[in-house]
């Protein structure tokens, strides 16, 4: 059974995608001021039919958010394009999410699919 939880030891704090047991993958992050920091994944068994990205980002997006803090960023160009994908923007050198709750709106992030309309 698949789960995502924070990890309790180690710094920078990370989340992990365990199954069984056994750690598949890892979100680092750091805080900073009133922002989460992402700052990379690291993937030691990919989860068929899991987008790691987005389930890590989401879980440390929850916790910080429950945690107070209301923005998200990442310097990690590896994640950018992933982050992309959930409705980070583009800034200079970084991506970033200014309001993480859009994160949870329904449907917020999803494409529009048009069926002959």
């Amino acid at each position: 059974m698949l789960t995502v939880k924070k990890m309790e030891d180690g710094y920078p704090p990370a989340y992990g995608i365990y199954d069984g047991g056994e750690l598949k993958a890892k979100m680092e992050f750091q805080f900073d001021g009133d922002a989460v920091r992402l700052l990379g994944i690291t993937e030691h068994e990919p989860v068929a039919g899991l987008g790691t990205c987005d389930a890590l980002t989401r879980a440390v997006c929850s916790f910080a958010l429950n945690a107070g803090f209301r923005s998200a960023y990442s310097e990690n160009e590896e994640l950018f394009d992933e982050l992309g994908v959930l409705g980070f923007v583009r800034r200079g050198a970084r991506t970033e999410l200014p309001d993480m709750e859009a994160l949870f709106s329904h449907g917020c992030h999803a494409k529009e699919e048009h069926h002959g309309k």
